[in-house]
């Protein structure tokens, strides 16, 4: 199954190592096998599909922005390319930045073949050499550190638990003392026994007195308390 062209020039664009020349990564074939191994994850095509895809687009978009330099005003009232707007990110590595000398046609056919050297030399390498093979044993080599990571914070967490269970148990077997009971406590537990023992009406009724001789006492006393 094909990627559409717009996805797979979205995923390019991340990847400036691609298409920059004043990228410091543009050079180094490793940096560039790693970009498209993840733009081939990101847009479902295998690898040398993606790289052929773009370099069609790449080089559509070149001869196409020809015309528009030479036609001029003619060419923005005819039908464009439909990818010349976002393949536009190009023009910086295209367009000259100084009055050098060079004509704009130059300048784009210079930027054209250095970009084809770099995908022949990553045809020539082929995904199976040294480049790719770099790659393999770099990720398979943070896998084991990503591994050996893991298996450390698995061995302290399953200490923590342990000493978090065995912090519990010590709890559960040894319970906080409670509080030394007030006077007054225990002046209700003695006479609970005999009130327990009352009729539920009679009960009630000594209930309500208790209240009220409460009630009564706290009412003196704070009318005896002297007026602020």
């Amino acid at each position: 199954m094909s990627a559409p062209p717009e996805r797979l020039i979205f995923a390019v664009s991340a990847h400036p190592e691609l298409y920059d020349v004043t990228c410091p990564f543009y050079s180094i074939r490793t940096k560039k096998e790693r970009a498209w191994m993840s733009i081939s994850q990101n847009v479902g095509m295998p690898m040398e599909r993606c790289k052929s895809k773009w370099k069609n687009l790449r080089d559509t978009y070149t001869r196409e922005r020809k015309k528009v330099s030479r036609c001029g005003a003619a060419a923005r009232t005819a039908k464009r390319w439909k990818y010349l707007g976002i393949l536009s990110f190009l023009d910086p590595f295209i367009v000259p930045r100084d009055a050098s000398g060079s004509t704009e046609q130059e300048v784009e056919e210079d930027w054209a073949s250095k970009s084809r050297e770099s995908d022949e030399e990553g045809e020539t390498a082929g995904p199976s050499q040294t480049g790719l093979t770099q790659i393999v044993l770099e990720d398979a080599s943070k896998k084991r550190v990503r591994e050996d990571e893991d298996s450390r914070n698995r061995e302290i967490q399953d200490l923590l638990l342990e000493t978090l269970r065995a912090l519990q148990d010590q709890s559960a077997c040894s319970p906080a003392p409670t509080p030394p009971r007030s006077e007054d406590q225990l002046f209700l537990d003695s006479i609970a026994p005999s009130l327990e023992r009352l009729d539920p009406q009679v009960k009630a009724r000594v209930k309500f007195e208790i209240h009220k001789i409460i009630y009564e006492a706290s009412t003196v006393v704070r009318n005896l308390e002297p007026a602020e």
